[in-house]
């Protein structure tokens, strides 16, 4: 089984949270990097060549598109790098929250119905994926939670897109790797004598969609689950996340910090360009 550990980047004290993150990773399991599924529903894959193929984003819209690959922005402005870092995450934030909340609202209808056996099969795939056998506790678990937080997250653990994992992994929220099979790349920490793997992603898709199933798995985020649920309120939810890093009240005061000073708000309220329906039964990636 996968074993993985957040990497915090901006602290070389990380390894301390070693024990405890390596407890949340058990909960996790890696995600199909297949993107066809995309094609059914008008989302372009594009892998970038240059900071100019970064589509900007519309008033309060982003493009359906995933980035196969990220850049190094690092020759920008600082202000002209952030805005196309968010611009490179954004849309795909967007895809996975949109997937999530179908398959939740799929939930909801059949519920308290006689089901299929279609809808059987289609239950027990999530059951097996999010290790519940309670329809309740799996809707509960689909829920997400605003992009400010996420962006907040990303920019934190990859330092705007500065790390070498993100650049060399397509690795947003620096998640660690124990398991030999899976592509990764190596780490400059070593825990003792052994040395420490990060995982590799595909895609940006990919490494938002391990983000969004390791909150929702985790006995650890049991309480940021429950108040996302019951608020929106971004400063409000981050309270509830001192168990995703070792820094606990730090990592808080960080990610309100990059909220506030970069009005990462104004994105809560995004939506992706018309998505043509989405089959929910082929989105259980």
């Amino acid at each position: 089984m996968t074993k993985i550990i957040r990497l915090n980047l901006e602290n070389a004290e990380v390894v301390l949270g070693l024990l405890l993150l390596l407890l949340i990773g058990i909960f996790w399991q890696p995600l199909d990097p297949d993107l066809s599924h995309l094609c059914n529903y008008r989302v372009r894959v594009v892998e970038l060549g240059s900071h100019h193929d970064i589509l900007a984003l519309k008033e309060k819209t982003a493009p359906n598109i995933v980035y196969k690959n990220v850049l190094d922005l690092s020759a920008l402005s600082v202000d002209e790098k952030k805005k196309k870092f968010i611009a490179m995450l954004l849309p795909s934030i967007l895809i996975e929250r949109e997937r999530l909340e179908a398959i939740r609202q799929k939930l909801i209808k059949i519920r308290d119905k006689k089901l299929s056996r279609q809808e059987r099969k289609f239950l027990a795939r999530l059951y097996k994926k999010y290790r519940t056998k309670n329809i309740d506790v799996l809707i509960e678990r689909l829920h997400t939670h605003p992009n400010s937080i996420i962006l907040a997250q990303a920019a934190t653990e990859s330092g705007w897109g500065s790390s070498r994992f993100f650049l060399h992994a397509n690795n947003i929220f620096g998640i660690w790797s124990f398991n030999e099979a899976e592509k990764r790349v190596q780490a400059d920490l070593a825990r003792g004598n052994k040395k420490v793997y990060v995982r590799k992603y595909d895609n940006v898709l990919q490494s938002i969609s391990d983000y969004f199933l390791m909150i929702s798995k985790s006995p650890y985020f049991e309480r940021f689950r429950s108040a996302r649920t019951l608020s929106k309120e971004p400063l409000e939810l981050v309270q509830f996340l001192l168990n995703y890093s070792e820094l606990r009240e730090e990592y808080i005061q960080r990610l309100t910090k990059i909220i506030q000073k970069n009005n990462l708000q104004y994105y809560d309220d995004f939506y992706l360009e018309r998505l043509a329906p989405i089959d929910v039964a082929r989105l259980i990636y």
